[in-house]
């Protein structure tokens, strides 16, 4: 399902940037996906081409979510005040077997639509179900790449391997949606020992796909993990050889001296989830050191049981701000810097260089916002400041994924809210009643 034969659509902005550089009034042209022209401010527009945004429009890249649940929307507030462990396996793991199918599609759905009115047009998503992920995905009209959720071990884990291997391959036979892709999702090496982790990285490279785990979220994981196999979670998967594929790394809130250097060697990509690892007390991961040493750092949510939301430019802020206290340097990261984590860096973590970027022939995932609002008044000198600093979801005005519009006037283009409001509801009542 590509976007070829959508209708062009001409964006105006007064402001256009991306991790690069920045620009003043100008025109995006967007005809069959990709950005076909970047031209003076208010030229003509060809025949049938939509035009949006206006002077005080500003136009960048589309954030990517580069670590979330997007089905968790239905355990949103589940089990407050826990840590890690206690509020899993007491709280979620419990709600998440009675889930089904369909519930996961429709918290999904819901997911992908709160993502998107933001400003996120794309997400790396873990969870199971994920065929019905990636119909929700399709529906709402954003990019992902679905991390198959794995655990355990034996037999066991071999039919999961066995049943996402089939889910793989049905999806890329059907080629339901070229915006889509899978991936495996080993969850932890604390629910996936180092032979299942082995037997799990033998597969991707078979399946020619990439992983997707969590590391490192807290003290207490990478504590356990040296008393019981002498080596830190990082350490762990690299051994078992889940580096040797495309790999993306969630948390690694507490990586040991040697850790960082592990992954930037293996060119892994960190989603650095600063909301979700605050809320459960797992501490703030060091992004500035790993950005340092080499690791390419993107931003996520996690998801939205964890998390205040699925809201990526307040993970974009706050990412910001904790990372110049643990500094204790206002000067890094700059708003520049971050910016790159959301957009250039999720990229990164999609494995696609034509996104994140405002730039001829790049792919059109691209963010209309609305900088005439009172809260924005006067504008700040620096542009990336701006939208870091003081940029809304409800700033948001137009989105685009793949050059189609999926949003305008701050409202998802072909979703029924009533309609996904009363599924969400009741599914999430009889979730939460046990």
């Amino acid at each position: 399902m590509g976007s070829a034969g959508a209708p062009a659509v001409r964006l105006r902005a007064g402001t256009a940037l991306d991790a690069d550089r920045c620009a003043g009034p100008c025109d995006v042209v967007v005809r069959d996906g990709r950005i076909a022209a970047i031209e003076p401010f208010g030229s003509p527009a060809a025949p049938g081409e939509r035009v949006l945004g206006g002077e005080s429009a500003l136009v960048m890249p589309g954030l990517v979510n580069a670590h979330t649940h997007l089905a968790m929307t239905l355990l949103r507030g589940v089990g407050p005040d826990a840590p890690l462990d206690v509020w899993l396996r007491s709280h979620i793991w419990p709600a998440e077997g009675r889930m089904t199918a369909e519930d996961v599609y429709w918290g999904s759905l819901l997911g992908a639509v709160e993502g998107l009115l933001g400003g996120t047009t794309a997400f790396v998503d873990m969870y199971f179900h994920e065929d019905q992920v990636a119909r929700a995905c399709r529906d709402a009209g954003v990019r992902a790449s679905l991390a198959i959720g794995l655990a355990g071990q034996g037999d066991a884990l071999a039919r999961r391997l066995d049943a996402a291997g089939e889910t793989i391959a049905t999806w890329r036979a059907g080629a339901a949606d070229d915006r889509v892709e899978m991936r495996l999702g080993p969850h932890a090496p604390y629910t996936c020992p180092p032979a299942a982790l082995q037997t799990i990285a033998r597969t991707a490279e078979i399946l020619r796909c990439g992983v997707h785990i969590h590391l490192a979220e807290t003290r207490a994981e990478v504590d356990e993990a040296r008393a019981a196999h002498g080596r830190t979670p990082v350490e762990l998967a690299a051994e078992a050889g889940l580096f040797g594929v495309p790999a993306q790394v969630a948390h690694v809130v507490w990586p040991a001296p040697g850790d960082a250097r592990l992954l930037a060697e293996a060119g892994a990509v960190v989603g650095h989830c600063p909301a979700s690892n605050l809320q459960l007390g797992s501490g703030v991961a060091p992004a500035l050191d790993l950005v340092d040493a080499g690791v390419r750092l993107a931003l996520g949510t996690d998801g939205a049981a964890s998390a205040p939301g699925l809201d990526m430019l307040d993970n974009l802020r706050l990412a910001w701000l904790v990372a110049k206290g643990r500094a204790h340097d206002p000067r890094r990261p700059t708003a520049r810097e971050a910016f790159a984590w959301a957009t250039r860096g999720g990229a990164a973590a999609l494995g696609r260089d034509d996104l994140g970027r405002l730039a001829v022939g790049a792919t059109a995932d691209l963010v209309v916002v609305e900088l005439d609002r009172p809260g924005l008044w006067p504008l700040p000198d620096d542009p990336y400041a701006l939208v870091v600093e003081g940029v809304r979801a409800s700033d948001v005005a137009a989105v685009l994924v793949d050059g189609i519009v999926r949003v305008e006037g701050g409202r998802p283009v072909g979703i029924d809210l009533g309609a996904l409001r009363r599924e969400v509801l009741a599914r999430a009542r009889r979730l939460r009643a046990g």
